[in-house]
């Protein structure tokens, strides 16, 4: 007996399911709002909660258990009719979710770009003028002073390497982030590369080593700068007062490779599997030094966007080697 309904069901849609169930059984049905004066055949409630809102009339039929057999292949129409409806609903209800979502993502992408780009043009200038000044250009300065201006340089990159990390996780999250390919030479990348951070270098009384063999790469130049930039901060980061670091560029077997290696804290070995995951620093780390935590996060995620591999090779309390394999 048909008695218990997950919801109320359109009796238009109930009758194509009856009119499928004819063919199928060749057995007659009726559904009815109301039931006529004399209805023939055996008459089954459509019931929601026990309030009655049909009527299922079947004749012709062989014997009872055949109207029961069909009463069941009704509901189980029925039923598939209802579930197909919530999957449509759900369906519609995500898509609607997404919508939203994209909305506010687009809001959100706008909003960061907006600040970041508000607080580096003043870093910029902060970054700009104090390394001027530190060279004399403007009047002559004191030694303490030359030591003030490296502190302004130091504190200034690290916190615009820091916006451009939060930036460009944004951007990596949002799924909008595209290359913007040009071809250009590692040694040009070099130079530039090794000006930017030479404050942080000089911070340290670090030493930076490069060894170039000059080839052309086929990339994005800001996304290639910026993972340099992330490997080599990182390298000073980790890096003993005083120490060196290695910035290579190699062709081996046909393949070019560059490296950055530092002789600093190393990596354990059980760090090694997520320290390319977003928020994860080392289990050795006992630096004091600010980091969002996103920084070799971003490396992976451009050497992916670029197709190109990279490798880690590092023991503890003895530094780490970045490799990149360019494709």
């Amino acid at each position: 007996m048909l008695t218990t309904l997950s919801k109320i069901v359109n009796t238009n849609e109930l009758n194509e399911i009856f009119a499928i169930l004819k063919e199928d059984c060749g057995v007659e049905a009726a559904i009815y709002e109301t039931l006529p004066e004399q209805p023939e055949g055996i008459i089954f409630d459509l019931k929601i909660q026990g309030v009655t809102f049909g009527y299922l009339v079947l004749k012709n039929a062989e014997s009872n258990e055949f109207y029961s057999l069909v009463s069941d292949i009704i509901a189980d129409k029925i039923k598939n009719r209802e579930f197909k409806a919530i999957m449509q609903q759900q369906i519609n209800t995500l898509q609607d979710g997404i919508l939203k979502q994209d909305n506010e993502k687009r809001i959100k992408n706008n909003f960061f770009a907006s600040v970041t780009h508000e607080l580096r043009t003043p870093l910029n200038a902060i970054i700009g003028y104090s390394e001027l000044m530190a060279q004399g250009i403007g009047g002559s300065i004191t030694e303490k002073q030359k030591e003030y201006l490296l502190d302004i340089q130091t504190s200034g990159l690290n916190l615009l390497n820091m916006i451009n990390d939060i930036l460009d996780f944004s951007k990596i999250n949002s799924g909008i982030n595209t290359l913007s390919i040009s071809e250009f030479d590692v040694e040009g990348l070099f130079f530039e590369v090794s000006n930017t951070i030479a404050p942080l270098l000089k911070k340290k009384d670090l030493t930076l080593v490069k060894s170039i063999e000059n080839f052309k790469i086929k990339g994005d130049y800001r996304k290639a700068s910026q993972i340099l930039i992330n490997l080599l901060s990182n390298a000073i980061k980790f890096s003993l007062i005083g120490d060196k670091i290695e910035l290579y560029s190699l062709i081996s077997d046909k393949k070019r490779i560059i490296e950055v290696k530092d002789y600093g804290i190393g990596i354990p070995k059980k760090s090694q599997k997520r320290i390319f995951k977003e928020f994860t620093q080392a289990a050795n780390n006992k630096t004091k030094e600010n980091s969002t935590g996103l920084g070799l996060a971003i490396v992976k995620k451009f050497c992916d966007l670029h197709g190109w591999k990279i490798e880690l090779e590092s023991e503890e309390n003895k530094g780490s080697i970045f490799r990149i394999v360019i494709s």
